[in-house]
């Protein structure tokens, strides 16, 4: 399934697909797919660092997008169509996550995993119709909020915030047993 944008100016060569696994329409992921994301992930965060953490902190994030986590995941990814070759420059991804707070519970939580936008595709409202789809998406599914952990990079949990979602709390994570911290903040919103 393919969204094109063509109303909003700044959206303009912008094409939006979605990848999931959820319901009946399954649309996998190809192996040239999943490169594409990893490696925009990678640069994103290396864009988007502002000195708070060390490459090697940011380089420990796991991507969403592992053949081994592609079970049940809801993707959704932008193109820029006027740029040659036509590139990939957001990403935004959607699961079940596994709640170590209720891991027994009956109803599984759901998490926006990831949103990734080169930082020169940035403030052109690409993040907001990635995250307004991926909120679509649980609603069919059911879902009555749906959360997220926001990492701690300029604009990150303000853009958040901006979207209508509240703040938990914060907490930091050891990402690689080095003592190497990231923080984050825990943020949820009721659909």
């Amino acid at each position: 399934m393919t969204i094109v944008a063509t109303k909003n100016e700044k959206l303009k060569g912008i094409q939006f697909r979605i990848i999931s696994n959820l319901g009946d329409n399954k649309v996998r992921v190809s192996e040239f797919d999943r490169k594409d994301i990893s490696q925009l992930i990678e640069e994103t965060l290396k864009e988007s660092n502002d000195g708070t953490y060390d490459q090697t902190v940011l380089g420990s994030i796991p991507y969403v997008l592992t053949p081994e986590r592609m079970n049940d995941t809801f993707a959704v990814l932008a193109y820029d169509n006027t740029a040659e070759p036509h590139s990939l420059v957001a990403c935004g991804f959607f699961n079940e996550w596994k709640s170590a707070r209720a891991p027994e519970a009956e109803k599984p939580e759901w998490q926006v995993r990831g949103m990734y936008v080169r930082l020169a595709y940035q403030g052109r409202g690409i993040a907001t119709k990635i995250l307004k789809r991926i909120e679509n998406e649980a609603r069919n599914q059911c879902l009555e909020k749906i959360e997220l952990e926001a990492i701690h990079l300029p604009r990150t949990v303000s853009f958040y915030l901006q979207n209508g979602y509240e703040e938990l709390f914060n907490g930091t994570r050891d990402v690689n047993g080095k003592g190497q911290y990231l923080t984050w903040t825990r943020m949820r919103k009721a659909l």
